[in-house]
């Protein structure tokens, strides 16, 4: 979402371009990652399957296949969860280089293992008295929704910060210095 693109997208990015719900279209993404020269295997599609598994959901509820439709839920929660994660949706999935590659599991395993019952914790203080709002109309509205996730996802956390955090420190002090810049 976050890298630059070439040719007719020359320094565009997948989060500016969307900007344009217009851009929200397989055909625009396609075009955007073969101007950079990317495997099929590799191009990012996240708002897109999100998009299918609502649809995927709506038709299970008509066919009112509960096992379906939990299971598609599921995955569907999966990658709700991958659109709040900054690294996941980022060119810098795994660092910059070799020795940044632990960035990402660090990240979001070690961190948490480190300190599970304070994020717990937190997590359940930060709910407290929430509620839900607004609704999703259709699988393209869920695509967009995730869209505005990932881009709010960069605002409040770039995977840069995550990165130079990871950086600061090494072997026993990175996860708990981490944890204290980052959360």
């Amino acid at each position: 979402m976050d890298q630059p693109g070439e040719g007719a997208f020359q320094g565009k990015t997948l989060l500016e371009l969307t900007q344009d719900p217009a851009n929200l279209d397989v055909r625009v993404w396609n075009a955007f990652y073969e101007a950079l020269d990317v495997d099929v295997t590799h191009r990012g599609s996240l708002p897109f399957r999100v998009w299918q598994l609502y649809d995927e959901m709506v038709a299970c509820v008509a066919r009112k296949d509960t096992a379906r439709f939990l299971a598609t839920a599921g995955a569907l929660a999966h990658y709700v969860g991958d659109a709040c994660q900054p690294l996941h949706v980022s060119q810098w999935h795994h660092g910059r280089n070799e020795r940044e590659k632990p960035v990402h599991s660090i990240y979001e395993d070690g961190m948490l293992q480190l300190r599970v019952v304070d994020f717990l914790q937190g997590l359940n203080a930060g709910l407290d008295g929430k509620r839900v709002s607004g609704t999703v109309e259709g699988g393209r509205g869920a695509a967009e929704l995730m869209v505005d996730l990932m881009r709010a996802t960069f605002e409040t956390l770039s995977p840069l910060e995550i990165i130079e955090a990871f950086n600061a420190k090494d072997g026993r002090d990175r996860k708990p210095h981490m944890w204290e810049v980052l959360l």
